[in-house]
């Protein structure tokens, strides 16, 4: 029904934060407000990181978002931005749940449900297809075992 496409689509989009940069943030704030310097270290590291990685990738393989014409941007960002690949939403919820489970392994049903609703919101709101998905899902992945 009409409704549940609604209530579907408002929830992939709040879920959507779990992989974005002011949830990150938050965390990183979490983890100095509790005195967890070496973990807000380590999330401060891994941010820094998956930004090099994801916007240098961009950079050498641009790729239109799905349904977008390739264009000229007047800014490399506008261009690092609108490049769909690799996704650093799902890079970055990886690498959270990835810290997650470090702290707390009984967290894996929900931290795996939340991966998997970042990467259907995705592609839900065509930001990227499973390519692109993939990839930063094997960022994401690569670093959180590096850094957690």
């Amino acid at each position: 029904s009409k409704t549940s496409r609604e209530i579907y689509s408002i929830v992939l989009k709040d879920t959507s934060a779990y992989g974005g940069f002011p949830f990150y943030g938050i965390v990183i704030l979490a983890a100095l407000l509790t005195e967890d310097f070496s973990f807000a270290y380590n999330l401060v590291i891994s941010l820094i990181a998956v930004t090099i990685i994801v916007a240098a990738t961009r950079l050498v393989y641009f790729k239109p978002r799905p349904g977008v014409k390739k264009k000229k941007y007047a800014t490399v960002y506008e261009r690092i931005d609108n490049s769909s690949f690799p996704s650093i939403h799902v890079a970055r919820a990886v690498m959270l749940s990835g810290a997650f489970y470090a702290k707390a392994p009984v967290l894996t049903p929900l931290l795996l449900f939340m991966i998997l609703l970042v990467i259907l919101s995705r592609l839900h709101f065509k930001r990227h297809d499973m390519i692109d998905i993939t990839a930063g899902f094997v960022i994401g992945f690569v670093l959180s075992m590096i850094f957690f």
